[in-house]
């Protein structure tokens, strides 16, 4: 058997990107997640959306951004998950909208390549944000870190 390739970065095509913009864009997203909205405050979450009867239809990693919230799911959820959203809104003044199209989703194992960009990367659970990209880490807690190192 041949030994695994070596980690890479790039882009990560099969994620999608939700945008929620507009005043009542967290108060909305709390009536509709399984987390509490209040800790986009300190950065990313995750959280579930789910069918009024509980079903989990697809789980959201939630970040703020510049242009409001983001939430990265797999791409073949943003379309499904978007229109049974958008049947919430009633009188919240939120937009939802898939940003797939103009916002992407990259990987980067390490920290060389966010330091050849330029960019810090950032320490735990905290993110950077500059000129609109957001820059978060996943998945652990620390560079090389297994998942087990991020829980709280």
């Amino acid at each position: 058997m041949p030994p695994d390739p070596l980690p890479h970065s790039g882009r990560l095509p099969h994620l999608g990107i939700l945008r929620f913009s507009g005043p009542d864009a967290l108060t909305f997203l709390q009536g509709q997640l399984s987390n509490d909205t209040r800790r986009l405050a300190a950065g990313q979450m995750l959280a579930a959306y789910s069918s009024p009867q509980g079903r989990v239809l697809a789980l959201l990693h939630c970040l703020p951004h510049a242009g409001g919230i983001v939430a990265i799911l797999p791409r073949e959820l943003a379309t499904p998950t978007l229109e049974s959203m958008r049947r919430y809104v009633l009188r919240a003044k939120v937009k939802i909208e898939d940003a797939s199209d103009v916002l992407s989703v990259y990987g980067a194992h390490g920290e060389a390549p966010l330091r050849a960009l330029g960019v810090d990367p950032p320490s735990g659970r905290e993110q950077v944000e500059r000129d609109a990209i957001v820059v978060a880490r996943v998945g652990g807690g620390s560079p090389g870190g297994s998942p087990a190192d991020a829980a709280d």
